[in-house]
């Protein structure tokens, strides 16, 4: 009896070969094998069903369907790397093809620009590859608006920017209306309206209005507030403690203005202080004169400004910015002084005194009385 391996070769295999086969032995019981045929799946599979962009709210279905090879591939579908479940997969086999059908029940506005892909592996990865085909989902959905700054507040003259940002697909066309009206020169398309230079005729509330021909249209509300602004400069030495604003109406009533009641930003520099006074919303009832005044130890000034506004669009005429003198020529910084004596400058009828720690004014002696107890006072040191 003869011991070794017997093998049956197979040439130029056909589908038709596959099946079980024996191999029987005398006096031995037989041995089965099984030969698969594979024949790999031809092409990438066919998708179906995403032509035309969804309409988000609706429910969307696409087919993957897969002809041809052995045996017949299992289609699966994916969002990028991740594989759908069966609950959104629908399976069917019809003759030499399979089908595989995604349903999403309601695509939304994040649906959009999902990656799909449908792929086809049959069960010997080691000998076959997968086929894949892919697509990219469009989803059309209506605009929404959403508005970084809704309240805006620039000075007169300075420029302003009005910002709608704008979500939608396809693109939405944009246009720019204030109280209702269409703007002539506003940004057509664009969700940036830009105002170089602001004047009183410029405030107001502005809508931006987005569409792009799916239902609803999306509005988005900015409001301007143009804010006027008057300046006065002080130039002086030494500088006054303070500077004060006086608003007199039409009426010639007087009112104190400060802080509480209106915004002030005063700041003091070398030899220079500047306030400035901030009127927001200027109307026709803040018309009238606002004279900022103030004081050193050589005299007092004060200055008008004139506020005038006219017509329905509440222009505004301001002077021209404003600086105040000193009342009367002042000594020069002292380069050096004595404890008592003269400034090395030559001003001989001005000396100076050490007194708590500072320098003060000596006036001329009075009756030899001790000056500092003569009832003058100084407001600077």
């Amino acid at each position: 009896m003869k011991k070794g391996e017997f093998h049956l070769q197979i040439r130029d295999v056909r589908l038709e070969d596959g099946g079980d086969y024996k191999c029987k032995v005398f006096g031995l019981p037989p041995k089965e094998a099984t030969l698969t045929v594979i024949v790999p799946v031809p092409q990438p599979p066919t998708l179906s069903g995403a032509e035309v962009p969804a309409q988000a709210g609706q429910q969307l279905e696409l087919s993957c369907t897969s002809s041809g090879g052995h045996p017949l591939p299992q289609l699966s579908w994916y969002n990028g790397t991740e594989a759908f479940t069966e609950r959104y997969v629908r399976q069917q086999q019809r003759g030499g093809r399979v089908e595989a059908d995604l349903i999403l029940r309601r695509v939304t506005k994040w649906d959009n620009g999902l990656n799909l892909t449908c792929r086809a592996s049959q069960p010997f990865p080691e000998i076959t590859s997968a086929r894949e085909s892919w697509m990219v989902l469009q989803v059309n959905y209506p605009p929404s608006i959403s508005v970084p700054t809704k309240s805006i507040r620039a000075k007169e003259g300075e420029p302003a920017m009005l910002t709608c940002l704008v979500d939608s697909h396809p693109f939405a066309s944009i246009t720019w209306t204030k109280h209702g009206r269409p703007i002539a020169d506003g940004g057509f398309g664009k969700g940036t309206f830009r105002i170089p230079s602001t004047s009183r005729q410029d405030a107001g509330i502005y809508q931006c209005t987005a569409d792009n021909g799916v239902l609803p249209i999306a509005v988005g509300t900015v409001t301007l507030d143009v804010l006027s602004q008057l300046d006065c400069a002080v130039f002086a030495d030494p500088l006054p403690s303070d500077l004060e604003w006086l608003w007199r109406n039409k009426y010639g009533i007087e009112t104190e203005l400060d802080s509480a009641i209106a915004h002030i930003v005063t700041t003091r520099g070398n030899q220079k202080m500047t306030s400035t006074l901030t009127i927001p919303d200027v109307a026709v009832k803040d018309g009238g004169d606002y004279v900022c005044k103030t004081t050193n130890m050589f005299g007092s000034v004060m200055r008008n400004i004139h506020l005038e506004i006219e017509g329905k669009n509440a222009v505004v005429e301001v002077t021209d910015p404003i600086e105040v003198p000193a009342s009367r020529p002042m000594p020069p910084v002292p380069k050096y002084v004595y404890k008592t004596g003269t400034i090395d400058s030559g001003v001989e009828d001005l000396e100076l005194q050490e007194m708590y720690g500072t320098l003060k004014p000596r006036p001329p002696p009075r009756m030899e009385k001790k000056w500092e107890l003569v009832g003058l006072s100084y407001s600077g040191t």
